[in-house]
């Protein structure tokens, strides 16, 4: 696994270290979330809208099997005199979900925003077939249809799940999970009771960049009971800005680097070579 920026320039001022680029023999990531939020005229996606954003894709060399309607709702309760509250649910718009022959990643394009998941993320870089590349993809051909002119959020999301056959309770993390991040589990009293344990905490990465990362370990139902890791980090940067695929993807770059910096920091540096395969 490697989350590395393609022809990008750092941050103005990051706050974390810069990350160890170098790629995991042992990847524990689960799946990757990109979002942008954004303001435009068009307030829905008609169904040659749809065919355009496959067409934009596949010409990028990304293949897609079939298009999904998106019909997106707001509920209004309506109050009267002597009336019972009447709640009215209306259409907002429509738009698109592209899925590609494999299903390895679904791209969402509505009317406000653009999402595209993977669930077999390799890599960051641009060439290849990268996510970033598919990211750019999807981008311009949002920005074709969609036509956005304002974005308010860009967001960037890493679900990881650590799984060992050796760890049976959660103080068995202790040595690859960062000490201060475990907590409780290595208390004196207790910690040795403990059966789960979730935590979240909300960092500030200075401006208008943010991070919510969700840890802890759980009961792993695929692997037979025993203890595994969950490590979620969520990057965002809410600056607004004219909509531009460029600036967007710089934006995206430097979302990579701080959630790298945050995996790593989650780390103890033994387990961290250990999932590299170096010694």
């Amino acid at each position: 696994m490697q989350r590395t920026p393609a022809d990008s320039e750092p941050a103005a001022a990051r706050l974390l270290p810069e990350p160890d680029t170098r790629l995991l023999a042992r990847p524990p990531l689960e799946t990757v979330v990109f979002d942008v939020r954004f303001l435009a005229q068009t307030v829905s996606l008609t169904p040659e809208s749809g065919l355009r954003l496959r067409e934009f894709v596949e010409a990028s060399g990304w293949p897609v099997e079939r298009l999904e309607q998106i019909q997106q709702h707001a509920m209004q309760v309506q109050f009267g005199p002597d009336q019972a509250p009447n709640p009215v649910v209306s259409a907002q718009g429509i738009g698109w979900r592209l899925i590609p022959p494999t299903g390895s990643w679904t791209a969402t394009v509505v009317p406000g925003q653009v999402a595209l998941q993977s669930t077999n993320y390799e890599k960051w870089e641009a060439e290849d077939n990268g996510f970033r590349s598919l990211l750019a993809a999807v981008l311009h051909a949002a920005e074709e249809v969609a036509e956005p002119s304002l974005y308010q959020r860009v967001g960037l999301r890493y679900i990881d799940r650590f799984v060992e056959d050796t760890t049976r309770r959660p103080g068995d993390w202790a040595g690859r999970i960062d000490s201060a991040m475990l907590g409780p589990l290595l208390q004196g009293v207790f910690g040795q009771l403990v059966i789960g344990a979730q935590q979240q905490l909300e960092l500030g990465l200075g401006g208008s960049r943010r991070a919510v990362l969700r840890h802890g370990p759980f009961t792993d139902g695929a692997v037979h009971g025993a203890i595994s890791y969950l490590l979620d980090i969520d990057v965002s940067d809410t600056t607004s800005s004219a909509f531009d695929v460029k600036a967007v993807l710089s934006t995206a770059d430097e979302l990579n680097l701080d959630a790298l910096a945050l995996f790593q920091a989650c780390i103890c540096p033994d387990y961290l070579s250990e999932l590299r395969g170096t010694p």
